[in-house]
């Protein structure tokens, strides 16, 4: 072996050291208990089927149901970017494809079980006007119709749900979920905060308490960010306590939403034979999902940042 050999070899060894330590430090997400980054090809195609795209915390592949036979669920190889925020690949379309009343779900199957508290975070966007977003935690696969969970329990059999935009100004200016408060009552007066608009890319934010099989109180709080509200949070890490004494509103120090119940049934699970579904109500509008991330330790873990420039710069041997 040459010299001259001999150093590239040394050399290249060297870069994907580098390389392997630069991913152990930047990749937070390799923390998690779910993971989806909506990796899937090159190439734009139904979500229906989907796997094997570097996902962790998930089996099978993802069911498309809709209550309009238009419905869509689409992967898009262009992802959702949000300031600082790590993240790749492409992201994951939802579209009603009907009027007022139409629901869609977009389901995966838990390979984790947890008991107790998790906190998660998802990128989501909207295109085509706005309206209910989120994610439903259920112990059946993805069926019609789609709702959320009310006190007498439902016939899609839902655990908890967490989500943007299920708020809507009333006739008095509450702010409530949309026209139906009154046949979802624990959400009545319990959401807060400034409605997201189309074209608009924000940070879904929660915490769940209370998970169990057996029967008792779960409480759910969720926040929603836009990115100059995150990179106001985030530099010190994203605490609860921090995002709760937040006024509402789109200034830099507040945040978009904040919604905050509890309700009680028979056994709000997050197990290895639940699903995991992307959710929305009301259409026709597109609503993208990215970035899933759910954590057992803090909702800061959920959150990981991108790497700077200067640590992201890799040497290439010729």
């Amino acid at each position: 072996m040459t010299v001259s050999q001999h150093r590239k070899i040394t050399t290249t060894i060297a870069s994907l050291t580098a390389v392997v330590l630069l991913f152990g430090v930047v990749d937070a997400s390799a923390e998690l208990i779910v993971y989806d980054g909506f990796n899937y090809g090159r190439s734009n195609s139904p979500m229906h089927g989907k796997s094997g795209g570097g996902e962790w915390g998930l089996t099978n592949s993802w069911i498309h149901s809709c209550s309009y036979a238009a419905g869509e669920s689409t992967y898009m190889t262009n992802g959702l970017s949000f300031t600082n925020l790590l993240t790749s690949g492409g992201c994951a379309m939802l579209d009603v494809g009907g009027g007022r009343g139409g629901r869609i779900a977009c389901g995966r199957q838990l390979a984790v079980t947890q008991t107790n508290t998790i906190w998660g975070s998802f990128v989501y966007s909207y295109a085509n006007g706005s309206a209910a977003a989120g994610i439903v935690f259920s112990d059946i696969a993805p069926s019609v119709p789609v709702v959320p969970p009310n006190g007498s329990g439902s016939d899609y059999d839902l655990n908890l749900l967490v989500c943007v935009n299920i708020v809507g100004l009333g006739s008095t200016g509450d702010l409530r979920l949309d026209d139906e408060a009154s046949d979802y009552p624990q959400w009545a007066g319990a959401v807060g905060g400034v409605w997201v608009g189309n074209d608009v890319t924000g940070l879904g934010l929660y915490k769940v308490e209370g998970l169990s099989t057996n029967a008792g109180t779960r409480t759910v709080t969720m926040w929603s960010l836009n990115a100059a509200q995150f990179s106001h949070f985030k530099p010190d890490g994203l605490t609860e306590t921090e995002l709760n004494a937040a006024a509402l509103g789109f200034g830099d120090d507040q945040v978009l939403q904040r919604q905050v119940f509890s309700y009680s049934n028979s056994g709000a699970k997050f197990e290895d034979n639940d699903y995991l579904n992307l959710w929305g109500y009301v259409g026709p509008i597109e609503r993208l999902y990215d970035e899933v991330r759910i954590s057992n330790t803090s909702l800061d873990e959920t959150v990981p940042l991108e790497p700077p420039a200067e640590r992201a710069a890799v040497l290439i041997v010729r």
